[in-house]
């Protein structure tokens, strides 16, 4: 019985141990995000507990050394207590609203104590900031050259853009380097003009991005957008890619608009192996056609709208 005593209070003395032994945590919302210098924005941060002991999961708290990293433009940041009483002693959450600076990384973070299981915790959590804010970017065929326009609303810490170029819309190379403003909150307005020549207009579409990067060396991407490389308004769709694997004949189809396809696959015998409508977007499109068949051997595919129909030849096995 003495020894039974003893092995119960032993196990006490450990399940109190271990019901202290709490964890916490601070989480932010949002997590992560992509701010423009000189605009305002908020991130709330919450004290939370994961222990297992009967406790809620979100532990009020007494908040305290929250911060943001501040630049001379990165300034008016306000804190507000979020939760019951609204007092930074006895909530769950705290929201700060802030100028973001024109640094790479902003830092946001706070210091918190647990009101019901003391549990202290400080932590903080960065968030990038874009060197510009790009308002437009087009692209624009003139038989032999293209014209590629874009306008920035604000540059902060701005260096220099690369323009770039594919020709199936995922491997880019640089094609030239402007000069950015540096510092500006006004419209800046920019234009390339570059030459379309013969082995380029054997692609059907050319795809181009902005490589955006500033003083420090941090860069961002801008959108792809994509360029009809013919006048005539005949070609609004062109294949770059087709081929069978794993019971499905995979397409890169480069759409200049949205339309619905007619897309049929027919063995060299007139056997109609698929036959379906597809909608494509702007852009690439990489659509996987599910082929159940016991057919082996060449098959043609056929694309087509309401101007042309293009056809592809894929091998089943």
């Amino acid at each position: 019985m003495k020894k039974l005593l003893l092995f119960l209070l032993f196990l006490s003395i450990l399940f109190t141990f271990t019901a202290n032994s709490q964890s916490c945590d601070i989480t932010f919302n949002p997590e992560t995000a992509d701010y423009v210098a000189g605009e305002t924005y908020s991130v709330i941060l919450c004290f939370k507990d994961y222990t297992a002991t009967g406790l809620p999961e979100n532990e009020k708290a007494t908040w305290e050394d929250y911060f943001v990293n501040f630049t001379a433009d990165g300034t008016n940041a306000v804190w507000e207590a979020l939760g019951a009483g609204n007092t930074f002693s006895s909530s769950y959450c705290i929201k700060v609203t802030f100028v973001a600076g024109p640094v790479n990384s902003i830092s946001i973070g706070a210091k918190a104590t647990g009101n019901t299981n003391g549990c202290v915790q400080v932590e903080s959590n960065s968030y990038s900031t874009v060197p510009i804010e790009l308002k437009s970017f087009t692209a624009e065929n003139k038989g032999d050259i293209v014209n590629l326009n874009w306008s920035t609303l604000s540059e902060i810490n701005f260096d220099y853009f690369t323009v770039e170029m594919s020709l199936n819309g995922e491997d880019f190379e640089s094609v030239t380097d402007i000069k950015g403003a540096g510092e500006s909150r006004d419209l800046q307005d920019y234009e390339f003009k570059m030459s379309l020549n013969e082995k380029l207009k054997r692609y059907p579409f050319l795809y181009f991005r902005l490589k955006q990067t500033d003083l420090d060396g941090a860069y961002t991407y801008s959108d792809i957008i994509t360029l009809s490389t013919r006048t005539d308004n005949l070609l609004d769709f062109g294949v770059n890619n087709a081929y069978y694997s794993n019971n499905n004949i995979h397409l890169d189809i480069a759409s200049f608009i949205a339309e619905s396809l007619d897309i049929k696959i027919i063995s060299i015998t007139g056997q109609n192996i698929y036959n379906q409508n597809y909608d494509v977007t702007t852009g690439m499109n990489s659509i996987n056609l599910p082929i159940s068949t016991n057919y082996s051997g060449i098959a043609v595919i056929q694309i087509a709208n309401n101007n042309k129909i293009i056809t592809k030849k894929v091998f089943i096995d």
